[in-house]
């Protein structure tokens, strides 16, 4: 039997957001989590993360981790052998989404050039209760430790790259290994993504997440890792047909 392909994890916040989906998860295959690093552009962020990933892969991304990782399906189609796309939005910035966030790269550089390096307790308290569901208590102390590690450079960096981030959805409709996207209904940051925004065929797959908001990696792990785990399964058959295929013609 083929070894399984790795398994890729980027987020803006590190291996935190994955280690309650990782535990999990079924499948023994090797998981590499990658953390976005301090580049203000999708292109940028997608070379990083590519130059250290293994020669073929499984790619799932959450947020602006989504975002790259489509860029890096387009970049290296024949390499990512599935995409999973966790808790992003699929649209382009609305005129008023655009002043909000211009808004807030404003005030992350401010912070930055008065020396501060990691965000204070209220900001903190603040933005954990705005992306995770009402009521998910834990979820949202698992949160604020997560965010407390970040530093405001480089939320500022991820910010302009949101805000400068190319249109994924013809790189998304024209992929053709299995797709999955989980997205939460009570989501405040990005709208759910749903089964019409993906490619048509039964290799793909929408799910929303109902009693989760914008953190589904936290708030239900448990249900994250089970989708991932028929994702995963797909990919390990559409690649085992494949090689039933190649020994057919040769």
């Amino acid at each position: 039997m083929a070894e399984q392909p790795a398994l890729v994890l980027i987020a803006p916040y590190g291996p935190d957001l994955w280690r309650a989906v990782r535990t999990a998860m079924t499948s023994e295959r090797q998981t590499l989590c990658r953390e976005l690093g301090r580049q203000n552009s999708i292109p940028d962020l997608a070379a990083q993360v590519l130059a250290s990933c293994p020669p073929r892969f499984c790619l799932a991304g959450f947020c602006l981790g989504a975002a790259v990782a489509i860029e890096i399906a387009g970049l290296a189609r024949e390499r990512v052998l599935g995409l999973a796309v966790i808790n992003a939005s699929l649209a382009p910035d609305s005129q008023t989404q655009r002043v909000i966030r211009r808004q807030r790269i404003a005030k992350l550089d401010e912070k930055v050039r008065h020396g501060l390096q990691y965000p204070d307790v209220d900001y903190v308290e603040q933005t954990a209760r705005w992306l995770v569901a009402p009521g998910a208590a834990r979820a949202e102390l698992r949160a604020r430790a997560m965010l407390a590690r970040v530093p405001i450079a480089q939320s500022l960096a991820h910010q302009a790259a949101l805000l400068t981030r190319p249109d994924p959805r013809p790189t998304l409709a024209a992929e053709l290994a299995p797709v999955v996207a989980i997205s939460g209904d009570h989501d405040r940051i990005c709208a759910p993504i749903e089964a019409a925004d993906l490619p048509q065929g039964p290799i793909h797959s929408a799910h929303l997440l109902r009693g989760c908001g914008h953190l589904s990696p936290l708030e239900r792990p448990e249900t994250v890792a089970m989708l991932m785990n028929a994702w995963l399964k797909r990919i390990d058959s559409s690649q085992a047909n494949k090689g039933q295929d190649r020994e057919l013609t040769n």
